[in-house]
Parts: C-alpha cells; sequence; structure tokens
C-alpha cells in the first residue's frame, strides 16, 4: 500500500482555534447527516473501517480547505490508506455500539481526536471552523450539552412566567392587560384566562412584558381612553382631556407604534412636562378607579 502524502498541514492559528473550540464542547460530541448523507461503517471491531469507495452522500476521511486570509489550498484528513492505484478509499466513523446507520455518529474527546479535528474544520460541516463558498454541507455539529442547557433555560422562563400569572391579583391583571392595549372591561375569569395562556404559551413575551418599566404609563392612559376620561384624534395622535376639552399632548407617530407606546416614549423623553400630564390623567381618573378599590 502506497505510503499517503502529507495532510493537515495547517496553520498554528487554526489549530488554536480547533483547541478553543473543543474547550467549548462537551466530552462526547455528536454529529447528525444532513439530506441523504449517512454515516457509514462496518460493524467489526468497532474501529474506523475501510468501506468501498467514497458516494455522493457519504462523507470522505479526506477534504481540501483554504484558510481564511489565504489561497494556499491544504489538504485535511484522518490517516487515509490507498489502494495499489493510488485511489482513495473511503473510511467509514467509528462504530458505537448497539448504534444502526441512521446518520448519528458520537466521538469522544481523548479517543476520536483525529476524526474530532478533522471534522471540526472540514467545510462540509455546518458549524465548521471553516466556511468555503459552494460546498455543501452534508453534517451538523450537535452541541447536545448547549441545546440541553438551552431547553432548561426555556422550561425555568416558562415555570416562572406561569407562576407569575398564577399569583397576579385582580387589579394587577387588568393593569397589565391595559398596558398592552387590550379590553381590560371583561371578566376577570377572561383576563386571568388569557394572561395565563400567554405566560403557558408565550412565557418569553408575558415575560417581557410584564417587567416593561413603562407599563403602569401605559395601563394609565388605555384605561382613561376605555373610561373616555382622555379622547385620541382621528390620527391617533392628539390627546385631550374629554371633561374640559384640554389637548393635553400633541404625539409625534413613529411607524409601527401604538399610542400607548408613543405616550410612554413623551413621558420618558420630557421628563417633568411628561409626568405633568401623566399626572393630570391619573387626576381625571381618581388616583384609583372603583374597580381597583374593590379588587384589591
Amino acid at each position: 500500500m502506497a505510503e499517503a502524502p502529507l495532510i493537515n498541514n495547517i496553520s498554528k492559528k487554526l489549530e488554536d482555534a480547533i483547541a478553543e473550540r473543543r474547550t467549548q464542547l462537551p466530552n462526547v460530541i455528536s454529529f447528525r447527516s444532513l439530506g441523504s448523507a449517512k454515516f457509514h461503517y462496518k460493524k467489526e471491531d468497532g474501529s474506523i473501517v475501510i468501506l468501498d469507495k467514497p458516494t455522493s452522500t457519504s462523507l470522505s476521511g479526506r477534504s481540501v480547505i483554504t484558510e481564511p486570509g489565504s489561497t494556499k489550498r491544504i489538504v485535511i484528513g484522518v490517516t487515509v490508506a490507498f489502494d495499489t492505484n493510488r485511489n482513495e478509499y473511503s473510511y467509514a466513523f467509528k462504530n458505537i455500539d448497539g448504534q444502526s446507520d441512521d446518520g448519528i455518529l458520537q466521538l469522544t474527546q481523548g479517543v476520536d481526536d483525529e476524526w474530532i479535528n478533522y471534522l471540526l474544520i472540514n467545510p462540509e460541516v455546518k458549524g465548521s471552523l471553516i466556511e468555503m463558498q459552494g460546498v455543501d454541507k452534508k453534517v451538523e455539529l450537535v452541541d447536545v450539552e448547549k441545546k440541553s442547557k438551552e431547553a432548561g433555560l426555556r422550561r425555568n422562563i416558562k415555570r416562572e412566567a406561569m407562576n407569575v400569572a398564577a399569583t397576579m391579583k385582580d387589579h394587577e391583571i387588568r393593569s397589565f392587560i391595559a398596558s398592552i392595549n387590550r379590553d381590560d372591561t371583561l371578566s376577570m375569569a377572561m383576563l386571568r384566562d388569557e394572561i395565563e395562556t400567554m405566560a403557558e404559551s408565550s412565557p418569553e413575551l408575558f415575560t417581557k412584558l410584564f417587567n416593561d418599566t413603562d407599563r403602569d404609563v401605559k395601563s394609565t392612559l388605555r384605561r382613561a381612553i376605555t373610561a373616555g376620561v382622555v379622547t385620541v384624534d382621528s390620527a391617533g395622535s392628539g390627546l385631550t382631556l374629554a371633561g374640559t376639552g384640554q389637548l393635553l399632548v400633541a404625539l409625534h407617530m413613529a411607524e409601527g407604534l401604538n399610542v400607548l407606546d408613543k405616550f410612554a416614549s413623551f413621558v420618558n423623553a420630557t421628563g417633568t412636562k411628561g409626568q405633568e400630564v401623566l399626572k393630570t390623567i391619573k387626576v381625571a381618573m381618581g388616583k384609583e378607579t372603583a374597580a381597583d378599590k374593590k379588587e384589591k
């Protein structure tokens, strides 16, 4: 069998990048085939074995890359054998006991280092350190530990959101609903169902809206509009005190913002002036509505 030519003549910078990337990955690294690509192997002694010939859907044990900022083409790969005519064989991945040819590959750091280093710079691998234009992705790097942590974080956010929604008092629910420009005059059973459903189905959105520092400002204006204390002109920008006809503010409406968002921006941007307008609305509404007093 002929001697294989020099491979993996990569730069020290790329070697360091591989080492750094490996510290960010779990001990057992998973790769998943994409599309019709499969990890082909023969179950012999559990080691990497030679298959017949590379196919269009199999990932060969050799590739060619160009490092960023360079035009030099570098052959990379694992130890590859050649037949007597120097035709490259396709190597299979290490067989995992009990694992079928289902397109999943798991490699262990400290054991399968040659394959790990190769795949981390193979442009046919999604998540590789090397990207090359026109090279189709056959395999993706799956950070199982990262995915597990992300899934756990999502569960925690959902759990906390549902706990917050379940413990909100009636007047808090009405205020919250008003702050997101929804009808807070519906029955409490309907409103509670609405926010608990939001917390369950969209916990990130619920948490963002609940923690909105402008929630009280938005709620005050929406409830004043609903109660007929404040009127909004046809352009949706002029706020008038209904009882006196006093123009409170003429908002310059930005595209994509509703009157509550714009009013909150006005209050925050104008300091004392904005706070005086907000105070005028609260005085007109009363420090507490009758509904607030009853539900507390």
